[in-house]
């Protein structure tokens, strides 16, 4: 329990510093496949699950290689064919944090729930490797008024039991999420499609139109967040429970094999719309403790492991068949204080708690390097960023004497009100 208890004790001294912080996401692969590093695009895990926090899938992210052909013999004769890799197995197994909780994409709010559904489940939308919006189950998408959004939806798209995705599979995926009385389901994720209260689909056309209870700026950035899209037909066809430990999606993966609390396999599917992945079979398992990962990868156990411990980054690093892939994490780690509460009410004494605290200590001693310093609570590739946000905190004026500054105010302060809350 010594790895709870350091955990514990970061997270007492983070509580009073005024700091905020984007986080990095490390996990770690073993070089099996013969891609290059720079290959790498998805396979980030999020946080620990209970964060539930942000929405990135668990992709393998390396790429398998062709064997090579055998060449002709001196003599005139065909000499040995090589066997294209492309035609052998290529299986990847993954190791992360947790199990999944269901299979259900909308009946959760787990990152690791999702790095294991997001293989089969696809949205109407995407986000790119640098945040940004791309195509997915919509090829366009269009504000046709402040609180109406239409999206045009992919032809010849095939789920995984055969039949053809229709517009109204779109539109039904987004009233299961948002709408109680449909699909059986109160969804938690229905607040992170604030706002969007309807879908419908456009008579005549392959569309829809998502419908707001007001002027919704924010409508595409969380249809290609959130709402991955279901069968209509199947989900009415069966029971939540059988929902829950099942999949029928149109992603690149189909699910060949579930044992609750064990392990997910996938398949790849032939038939899916894109262009088809590299591995043939995906198998994700879960180990709680850090150093059980981290053995599992070094013993040849699983070829990736996500959330690295900082402090085993370096000796993963320094294994010739084994290296460490870090991300930016979209999720960010402030203290947020209240204006209201002494101390906290003096300007003063907040700008002295913002000095008074050394990012770049935390980040270096605490962190071993996987984070970055921010001086606001959005990341620059944000949609709310304005051109004249920084991302900067300086410290070229930050005063000698900040930290016995804080310390003085505080004394003053006779209030017993927790003025320091943690984001």
């Amino acid at each position: 329990m010594a790895e709870d208890s350091d955990n514990l004790n970061r997270r007492g001294f983070l509580q009073y510093a005024g700091a905020t912080g984007a986080a990095v996401t490390s996990f770690a692969l073993a070089g099996c496949s013969g891609g290059d590093e720079d290959d790498l695009e998805d396979g980030e895990d999020g946080e620990d699950g209970e964060d539930g926090g942000d929405t990135t899938d668990g992709e393998d992210g390396s790429d398998g290689s062709d064997g090579s052909d055998g060449s002709d013999g001196s003599d005139g004769e065909d000499g040995d064919d090589g066997e294209d890799g492309s035609d052998e197995p290529f299986e990847i197994t993954m190791t992360q944090r947790q199990d999944p909780t269901t299979l259900d994409p909308h009946d959760h709010r787990e990152t690791t729930t999702d790095n294991v559904i997001l293989h089969a489940y696809e949205g109407i939308l995407w986000r790119g490797p640098d945040g940004g919006i791309i195509e997915s189950l919509a090829t366009e998408w269009e504000q046709l008024a402040p609180d109406r959004h239409k999206f045009t939806i992919r032809e010849g798209v095939e789920f995984h039991d055969g039949t053809e995705l229709t517009p109204s599979d779109c539109a039904f995926s987004v009233r299961r999420v948002v709408d109680p009385d449909v699909g059986d389901l109160e969804s938690p994720q229905r607040d992170q499609l604030a706002g969007i209260v309807d879908a419908e689909v456009v008579e005549d056309e392959n569309a829809i139109i998502v419908h707001s209870d007001g002027t919704n700026p924010l409508v595409f950035q969380e249809i290609a967040s959130y709402c991955s899209v279901v069968s209509e037909e199947w989900i009415n066809n069966n029971a939540n429970e059988d929902i829950a430990t099942d999949i029928n999606g149109t992603g690149p993966y189909q699910l060949s094999e579930y044992t609750e609390g064990e392990s997910t396999l996938f398949e790849r599917f032939d038939n899916y719309w894109g262009e088809l992945p590299d591995a043939t079979q995906v198998e994700i398992i879960a180990a709680g403790e850090d150093s059980t990962r981290v053995g599992q990868l070094e013993s040849g156990e699983t070829d990736i492991v996500s959330a690295v411990p900082p402090a085993d980054a370096g000796r993963i690093e320094g294994s010739d068949d084994l290296y460490v892939a870090d991300e930016g994490s979209t999720r960010i780690l402030f203290l947020p204080m209240r204006y209201d509460v002494e101390p906290f009410s003096s300007v003063e004494f907040r700008q002295a708690m913002n000095y008074a605290i050394d990012l770049d200590q935390i980040i270096n001693e605490i962190l071993s390097g996987f984070g970055q310093p921010t001086a606001q609570p959005t990341l620059p590739a944000s949609s709310v960023t304005t051109p004249t946000s920084t991302h900067t905190r300086t410290t070229q004026s930050r005063p000698n004497n900040s930290s016995r500054t804080a310390v003085t105010l505080a004394q003053k302060s006779k209030s017993s009100t927790p003025p320091v809350g943690i984001c």
